[in-house]
């Protein structure tokens, strides 16, 4: 690997470490990263949706067809609110010219009861 021969010094000038949060949805260093306007508005409108859709399963039958559906349905939506937030991960940092050379390395929790522990590094 080309990274075998590199001194600490070059790692430390080009890592860039990436934290995900939730006020903050992506922070790469001293830069913020947001959703866009039509990100946020898909999120806000999905989460109403998803409420709804839990108060209706509430009131349905265990076990019947229509229950089913409905347990589907919010499955859809949550995973269209969690590729909204992956794809803001993809999306703004690969089209920064300014991280281009630079390795970026995932942020996780680090307390010792969490499971988000070890991380991929990319």
């Amino acid at each position: 690997m080309w990274l075998k021969g590199a001194t600490d010094e070059y790692l430390q000038e080009k890592t860039v470490g990436i934290d995900r949060g939730v006020a903050i949805p992506v922070q790469v260093g001293d830069k913020s990263f947001d959703f866009t306007g039509k990100q946020k508005k898909s999120t806000i409108r999905s989460e109403r949706y998803i409420k709804r859709l839990q108060r209706k399963l509430a009131r349905q039958n265990k076990g019947s067809n229509c229950r089913n559906k409905t347990k589907n349905r919010i499955s859809k939506y949550h995973a269209k609110c969690a590729n909204i937030r992956k794809d803001l991960l993809a999306t703004k940092l690969n089209k920064k010219q300014d991280l281009t050379n630079q390795f970026l390395v995932k942020g996780g929790l680090c307390s010792s009861h969490s499971r988000y522990t070890n991380r991929n590094v990319s």
